[in-house]
């Protein structure tokens, strides 16, 4: 289908004067403005938005941390941070450099593997970059389904930056990375739509909140996540006229201007159709393409077009388009170019006349090849993407220095649902989608219309029959009029976003597919729209803000979790209870409904019990929509194959009987893979009435709370550190198994390492640093020193504790000495791990192997009275942070007692090594200074610098982390000079 070399011009010129006005008549507003009144509030014109959540936290605490590998490189900074984030919070994680190494052969998979979007893929271009990570992405998510050990897992694709602080659509600034990571979400999201529950989408950042909060978010069936800050969100389709303080659950506060339009709807005019330069489109001889071409002659007076299409003026229908163009009084040129091909779109611009200079573009061009996501290729992926993605790249590229008013994309809503069946046409669209983003952050214009289907047929919907067409009705989307679509155009350019969803949905018929009953009984005709889930019958997430009723937009997710659960095993149990023929005879009926929904019928008539799938028109996407909707009615895990594996509905309907028996009666999971719903009201389980905390029953945290509630935080720690008497301790290194190795949380080639020592209260770990080390990541190494004692393993038994000081000091330089790899590294202590920092830089000068420097992030002696008078501050702070990040119980808060005894009376000996002292310059409470007893900023006797950052004691590890991580660098420069290694790489 490629067009031959850009040659061969036809232009047709038409008589002067000015056009006829189209209905409504105008150029620049006119019938534009008209149309984008009309729908502006109508169900047509949408965008998407990542609506805040409620996640249950008491999940993880009363099920424990999911089972999780990372997977990718070991040399990584990303994937090390990634594994790093989940195991300083609490989730054990293991490094994986390939899937097959994830877990030995027959052995099931953990509850959850992660991989980061996209693969760097350096010295690639953008267009090179989205293929080799969109190939990379559909070869692992191939793997993934064909590989039994996985059937009960969730393969979770990690990016980042594609998500705004609000909750709006986002851009990095780096198209060769968010452009490739677009592209593998959008095959994601098709993969996500014909095997529900098996992957999900996270964009998640590097906050230590983010990483605590993030298996609690896992636990919700939310397929589409963003973590940022400790802030879950879940996208949402909404109004173009919703403003920005959606609901959580995508509702409105129907919060609007005098004018009735929202915040972010109508920004005004249409943009500027310039009636002296030269707009170009792409696709200009398909159906919508000649559509387009005529409306902006008509409705916007554009007088000069560039037509461009593969065929030209071979091309079915283009004289006729050039006389009716003609006729209008517009110029227009029509060009064969494959505008995939750069050089000849290059050409094709440079034909532009300087005196009418290209103004704007219109790209429409793009090819389907649909199929399953296991038939896919990449071939067939790089054939979509060709004319889609490719082409719009090159067009930005091309038209860079051109002064544009308008560069409009056309997209598809297969790219934000994930239409099932077009894996290859979601991912090209998803890229136009992050384009326009990209285009708008750099202050360029664009505009991606993510459309639905239009009535009119073009090239790339005409295979499509009236069972699709059906399936489309009944899941809640119909085709749009020419009418509507072009004044859905019109509306949608006039609003300030840069990605605009044209598509009718019919809310009634949304509200239908929530509406099952729980005896498993579903009216024929409620299945896939293209719109969700190949097949379920229920509202997709991505929906659910639109959806009024109590079920969707009332209940958070994990009560949805909950709520299905509850539907598939007690008609599941209702199933078993019955006698085998009734059971077989129900089933049958279920499969013959799910059939109909399915290939579209409206009733269950032509669905015959004893007729093949393949006789009844079943193919390989249909037959994932069949099985997704079993699976939701039965709770079974069923495989993608199963429909052609039993042939009939009554060999299907006999199958799923005998395995929902075999289920209940081993009440765990099969040989087969096929697995009972969860019991919805174990302990632990969304929505389960077991404490929050269980960890709070324990005796030495009950006591502890009830003391400093009591305002007897002295007694509370005596208390403790008595309690840590009757742990296990030892006197030496000789005393230990082995010495810990030290997490490391970001790597680089610069010298020397930073080694860190966190503060030893209850709530202290590796994620302390988290955010710090983020900003050294591809610079130096960075790692973390576990303190002994603090291991959560049961009390009766607990890691033991130091005796003394001198115990522990021993260990943490023996530590470093065994593990700094041969280079004096940094010593760096936040708060009272500031203690442990000298106390071992000291011991390794006595041994020889004098530290390159000491850092303290605000460290005061236990004996300053500048941080007794914030003490109840301070554990009000812990208490604050609790559940956030590691569970407060006996073991953590016996040895932090046992700690604070160890160093009440503690004082540093003196040292040669550099000690950099980094200070608050906010106190713990707004108060003014002569409120307080004593000077409350931090001190340290031998401190050869003292720089203060801003924030407070907690948040300038926190908010204020890169500032600090600044100071401390900077610091190392200057004191240590080249050999500190001086590198800002690009933070990835």
């Amino acid at each position: 289908l490629r067009a031959a070399a850009a040659a061969g011009r036809t232009g047709v010129s038409g008589g002067g004067g000015a056009p006829p006005r189209g209905p409504g008549g105008g150029g620049g507003g006119g019938a534009g403005d008209a149309r984008a009144s009309r729908f502006a509030r109508s169900d047509c014109l949408f965008r998407t938005w990542w609506a805040p959540v409620t996640v249950d936290l008491a999940v993880r605490a009363g099920t424990g941390p999911p089972t999780t590998a990372v997977l990718g490189p070991a040399q990584d900074g990303l994937v090390e941070g990634l594994l790093a984030g989940l195991v300083a919070t609490g989730t054990p994680a293991r490094l994986a450099e390939e899937l097959a190494d994830v877990t030995a052969p027959g052995v099931p998979g953990p509850d959850l593997v992660f991989t980061l979007v996209p693969d760097r893929h350096p010295g690639t271009d953008v267009p090179g970059a989205v293929r080799a990570a969109t190939a990379a992405a559909l070869a692992l998510v191939q793997q993934w389904l064909a590989d039994a050990r996985f059937s009960s897992s969730r393969l979770v694709f990690v990016t980042r930056d594609l998500v705004a602080a609000d909750g709006r659509p986002g851009a990095s600034g780096r198209p060769e990375r968010d452009l490739a990571a677009a592209a593998v979400c959008g095959l994601v999201r098709s993969a996500q739509s014909e095997h529900p529950d098996r992957f999900v989408l996270v964009d998640l950042d590097d906050h230590v909140e983010s990483y605590a909060v993030l298996p609690a978010a896992l636990r919700t069936d939310e397929p589409r996540l963003a973590v940022h800050a400790g802030m879950v969100r879940a996208e949402r389709l909404v109004r173009l006229t919703t403003p920005p303080d959606v609901t959580g659950d995508g509702t409105t506060g129907e919060e609007t201007a005098d004018d009735g339009v929202a915040e972010d709807g109508i920004a005004g005019g249409a943009p500027v159709w310039a009636t002296h330069g030269t707009v170009l489109v792409t696709g200009a001889t398909g159906t919508l393409g000649r559509l387009v071409a005529h409306h902006l002659a008509t409705a916007h007076r554009v007088r000069r077009l560039l037509l461009l299409s593969r065929q030209g003026a071979q091309a079915a229908g283009a004289a006729d388009l050039l006389v009716r163009l003609a006729a209008l009084g517009v110029d227009a040129t029509l060009t064969a170019c494959d505008v995939a091909d750069r050089d000849a779109l290059a050409g094709a611009l440079a034909s532009v006349p300087a005196e009418f200079p290209l103004t704007g573009v219109v790209h429409m061009a793009g090819a389907v090849d649909d199929g399953i996501i296991a038939a896919l290729t990449p071939a067939r992926i790089d054939a979509v993407l060709r004319p889609k993605a490719d082409a719009a790249w090159h067009l930005h590229e091309l038209t860079r220095d051109a002064d544009l008013t308008a560069f409009v994309l056309y997209s598809s809503a297969a790219g934000v649902f994930g239409s099932a069946g077009q894996g290859n046409y979601a991912a090209a669209n998803a890229v136009l989608d992050a384009l326009a983003l990209q285009r708008r952050a750099a202050g360029q214009p664009a505009t991606s219309l993510a459309w639905g289907m239009w009535e009119q047929r073009s090239a790339l919907t005409a295979h499509l029959g009236a069972a699709d067409l059906a399936r489309m009705s009944a899941g809640g989307s119909r085709p749009l009029s020419s009418e509507q679509g072009l004044a859905l155009f019109d509306a949608a350019l006039a609003t300030a976003v840069p990605v605009a969803v044209p598509i009718q949905l019919t809310p009634v018929a949304l509200r239908a597919r929530s509406g099952r009953s729980t005896t498993g009984e579903r009216a024929a005709g409620t299945g896939t729209a293209g719109t969700g889930t190949a097949g379920t019958g229920t509202v997709p997430p991505l929906l659910r803000g639109l959806v009024a009723g109590p079920g969707l937009t009332r209940r958070g997710p994990t009560r949805r979790v909950v709520d299905a659960a509850v539907e598939r095993g007690a008609f599941a149990r209702r199933l078993v209870g019955l006698a085998e023929p009734d059971r077989e005879a129900t089933l049958v009926e279920l499969v013959r409904t799910d059939v109909a929904a399915v290939l579209g019928h409206a009733s269950t008539d032509a669905v015959t019990a004893h007729r093949s799938f393949l006789e009844l028109g079943f193919d390989s996407l249909t037959g994932i929509g069949l099985r997704n909707r079993l699976a939701d009615a039965t709770g079974l895990r069923l495989r993608p194959t199963v429909v052609f594996d039993h042939p009939t509905p009554v060999d299907l309907a006999r199958y799923l009987s005998a395995e929902l028996v075999e289920v209940t009666m081993d009440d765990g999971p099969t040989a087969g893979g096929n697995a009972p719903s969860p019991d919805p009201i174990a302990p632990g389980f969304p929505g389960s009435s077991a404490p929050a905390a269980q960890a709070s029953a324990e005796p030495a945290t009950a006591l502890f709370r009830r003391a400093t509630a009591a305002g007897k935080i002295k007694l509370g720690l005596d208390l403790l550190r008595d309690a840590a008497l009757l742990r296990p301790m030892f006197t030496g290194v000789d005393d230990l198994a082995r010495i810990p190795e030290p997490v490391r949380i970001a790597r680089g080639p610069a010298h020397p390492p930073v080694i860190c020592f966190s503060s030893f209260v209850a709530l202290g770990g590796v994620h302390q640093f988290l955010r710090f080390a983020s900003f050294f990541r591809g610079e130096r190494d960075v790692s973390v020193v576990a303190l002994p004692g603090f291991e959560d393993t049961g009390f009766e038994d607990t890691e033991p504790l130091p005796t003394s000081v001198d115990a522990l000091i021993d260990l943490l330089a023996e530590t470093v000495a065994v593990h700094g790899g041969g280079v004096p590294p940094v010593l760096l202590g936040a708060s009272s791990g500031g203690l442990l920092a000298v106390a071992a830089a000291r011991a390794l000068e006595r041994r020889g192997l004098d530290p390159a420097a000491v850092v303290l992030l605000d460290t005061y002696l236990a004996s300053d009275q500048a941080i007794a008078q914030f003490q109840d501050v301070l554990v009000g702070g812990m208490f604050e942070r609790e559940g956030a990040f590691v569970a407060m119980n006996d073991t953590r808060l016996t040895a932090m007692g046992w700690y604070c005894d160890l160093f009440a009376g503690w004082a540093p000996e003196p040292m040669s090594t550099p000690v950099l002292l980094v200070r608050a310059s906010e106190p713990l409470v707004d108060v003014a200074p002569e409120d307080l007893t004593t000077d409350w900023r931090s001190s340290w006797p031998s401190a050869h610098t003292v720089l203060d950052v801003p924030g407070n004691h907690f948040t300038i590890g926190e908010q204020h982390a890169e500032v600090t991580s600044g100071v401390v660098r900077d610091w190392l420069q200057n004191t240590l000079g080249e050999q500190a290694g001086h590198i800002r790489a690009e933070r990835s």
